[in-house]
């Protein structure tokens, strides 16, 4: 078939009429969605397309404009990985002219491991939600009672090989913009008994 939705851990993508010569005039999508967490790998069997003027795309972010891979001729290709950013998808675009046609192509796909965030912690006086770490996962962070938080509410485990959150931790201040409300507290105690003190020293005097 001209392209398609493809969802499972694993399968075969064929050009149009495999292993027979491929139809002209071709504009192809397939669309790879794996589990959860996981990359794709694209491995090749065979590929034949005639060189510079039918070719094969590989993208993970649905935008053809810069592909990861762009993909011509009879030498068969090595492995592609994709869907490193998160969204655990991958489209493959074949496009054929209106002139010679070969045998095309006999492409399997199977989903891999992506490498984890690590912990990013908790910071102090508050809690989150989420207890996944993976490529895609999200944390969603709140404050206790008489805090509000500074910073992103919502982090994301970022791929494309890096294994970072999208943002840095938030931290909560209470309400008054201090870090902590015992200093707070105390400085205002204080501080009411210094004033009281030279209250009486003026009486006395």
């Amino acid at each position: 078939s001209c392209g398609g939705d493809i969802r499972g851990p694993a399968g075969i993508i064929l050009s149009p009429g495999y292993p027979e010569l491929y139809p002209n005039s071709l504009n192809c999508t397939w669309t790879v969605e794996v589990s959860h967490g996981k990359g794709v790998q694209f491995t090749f069997h065979s590929f034949h397309l005639e060189d510079h003027h039918d070719y094969l795309l590989i993208t993970e972010n649905g935008s053809f404009a810069q592909p990861l891979a762009r993909l011509t001729g009879s030498e068969r290709p090595a492995p592609v990985n994709a869907g490193l950013y998160g969204n655990f998808k991958a489209q493959l675009r074949f496009i054929s002219d209106f002139s010679i046609s070969l045998r095309g192509f006999n492409i399997s796909f199977s989903e891999y491991n992506l490498e984890p965030c690590q912990d990013p912690g908790t910071p102090q006086f508050s809690w989150h939600t989420g207890s996944r770490f993976g490529i895609g996962d999200s944390l969603l962070f709140y404050c206790n009672k008489g805090y509000r938080l500074q910073g992103a509410k919502e982090i994301v485990c970022l791929g494309g090989g890096r294994h970072m959150w999208s943002a840095p931790l938030p931290r909560c201040v209470d309400r008054l913009g201090c870090s902590t409300k015992f200093d707070m507290r105390s400085s205002a105690v204080v501080v009411a008994l210094d004033i009281e003190a030279e209250d009486i020293g003026a009486i006395q005097s």
